[in-house]
């Protein structure tokens, strides 16, 4: 009877650990199936972002070149117009020689005449400049601005491939704490026992314990 009572409580230690075995094995899978869905996500996301930065930066990159073609023919222009008020005054220069000898006062409507003119043509020079470098200026500050949004994309997708990572991370460690669990579990699990060993002292063997 002892014998029978020690073989039924050895057979239900022996169901524990499977259904333990079981669960253990259920939970490894299970971690494991979410540590490779993480680093999927980990991958894909990283991979969307690089597509995306460069979609991004060939853009940029496209619209530099466009603001370079536009600044270069505004320098054309301002060339163009440093021209013309050069020659006019190379005219306004041959004119005051042409009346050098004229009236005094006629000289000093002349004089004044030319210098109206010249700070006319020195003020559309100014503001030619002016409007050159404003729009300089404006082509840095979006350019700035568009290399910021690129910085504070970037750093956010970083972020969430971080987290997509520590994610994994501790799957990968709870994983390993259940793997680790398990072999304790096998290596607690008691051999089945023959009827020989099972055998009473007077001689006489116990019946064997069926199998679950």
């Amino acid at each position: 009877a002892m014998a029978e009572l020690s073989g039924s409580s050895k057979s239900s230690r022996l169901r524990e650990l499977q259904v333990q075995t079981r669960t253990y094995f259920g939970e490894a899978r299970r971690l494991q199936a979410l540590l490779d869905y993480s680093k999927q996500q980990k991958d894909g996301a990283l991979a969307v972002l690089q597509q995306a930065h460069d979609e991004e930066m060939a853009a940029v990159q496209q619209q530099l070149q466009v603001l370079r073609s536009q600044s270069a023919a505004l320098d054309d222009e301002l060339g163009r117009w440093m021209d013309e008020n050069d020659q006019l005054r190379d005219l306004v220069q041959g004119l005051e020689r042409r009346l050098a000898s004229r009236a005094p006062k006629e000289r000093e409507a002349k004089a004044k005449e030319r210098a109206q003119r010249e700070a006319w043509q020195a003020d559309v020079e100014r503001r030619l400049r002016a409007e050159h470098h404003q729009h300089i200026k404006e082509v840095q500050e979006q350019q700035l601005m568009q290399v910021e949004e690129e910085q504070r994309a970037l750093e956010a997708e970083r972020a969430r491939a971080k987290r997509l990572e520590l994610q994994s991370k501790k799957s990968a460690a709870a994983l390993a704490e259940a793997q680790a669990q398990l072999r304790r579990l096998e290596g607690k699990e008691p051999k089945p026992h023959t009827s020989a060993e099972a055998a009473a002292p007077g001689g006489a063997a116990t019946p064997a314990v069926a199998a679950n």
